[in-house]
């Protein structure tokens, strides 16, 4: 897709905080505008500033339904999650918004239902995060609806993001006939339908579950575990029980190496300190 042949409205980033680069958002909303949603679920709100332009260039009868883990902006907790949106938007535009902040999407999923037309996940980046949070959507995601997954990149464009390789494997193992990136670039953001092949070929998501989280949910897994059952095959709830179950004892271990190397290094600048001191309380006396 080319976005240098789109132009929407672009706030200024420098001002609203908004995370997506101006090439990110004209690929989101020449989706919108094509595709016409009519029920739009968008998974990582942060300030609001994709739920702002939504709002803007959705159709007049769509809806969009917003969820969030947290309740306060994550860069700035004086600040609420999607408070661009809501100092910017008229109330005509708000009065089709239906926020979940503060809680996690198995939490609201069956609040908002199914005829899904237009996800957009954008969260953690880490595994296993934008895994569940697609694997709860699916089944409550209409025939063609369309998916957008933003930061594909984000591991190869920040140094400091190394582990931010989520998103990417996801959108290299889902199942379409029909993927979209920005071209003439390395795309930060990608998109794809559902389709047959997506159902067809779902094991592949679950397998790749097995590549090494980088931190355990703090929510109750239990709940994914038996909405995975209710929604996917026996063989697909079998891995998912045997992932979940392996992957909290070794995070766990990396947890405790971690917590007890950090005891070392703070042992050791402390004796190396009081040595120090030590020392120079024996040459003063002396």
């Amino acid at each position: 897709m080319d976005v240098s042949l789109f132009n929407y409205e672009y706030l200024d980033p420098g001002l609203t905080k908004v995370e997506m680069s101006k090439n990110d958002t004209q690929f989101v909303l020449h989706l919108l505008k094509q595709k016409e949603p009519l029920k739009i679920l968008e998974i990582g709100v942060a300030a609001g500033g994709t739920s702002y332009y939504i709002l803007n260039n959705m159709s007049d009868n769509a809806r969009l339904f917003s969820v969030d883990i947290s309740q306060t902006y994550y860069r700035n907790p004086d600040k609420e999650v999607g408070y661009i949106a809501k100092e910017l938007c008229n109330e005509q535009q708000l009065a089709k918004w239906t926020t979940y902040f503060g809680c996690d999407i198995i939490d609201c999923i069956d609040s908002i239902g199914d005829g899904i037309d237009f996800l957009i996940i954008d969260t953690v980046h880490s595994m296993p995060g934008e895994f569940l949070s697609f694997l709860v959507s699916l089944p409550h995601l209409n025939n063609n609806a369309m998916v957008i997954l933003h930061d594909i990149h984000l591991n190869y464009l920040s140094p400091r993001a190394t582990d931010s390789y989520c998103t990417t494997l996801l959108f290299s193992v889902v199942s379409s006939n029909n993927k979209y990136i920005i071209r003439d670039q390395i795309s930060n953001i990608g998109a794809f339908s559902i389709d047959a092949t997506t159902s067809d070929n779902i094991f592949n998501i679950f397998h790749a579950l097995f590549i090494s989280w980088s931190y355990y949910p703090d929510f109750d897994m239990i709940r994914y575990s038996q909405y995975i059952n209710q929604f996917y095959s026996e063989r697909c709830s079998f891995y998912f029980e045997q992932c979940i179950s392996r992957q909290k004892f070794i995070v766990h271990e990396k947890n405790s190496i971690k917590n007890n190397l950090v005891k070392v290094i703070i042992k050791k600048i402390l004796a190396t300190k009081l040595n120090k001191l030590a020392q120079r309380i024996y040459f003063q006396v002396k």
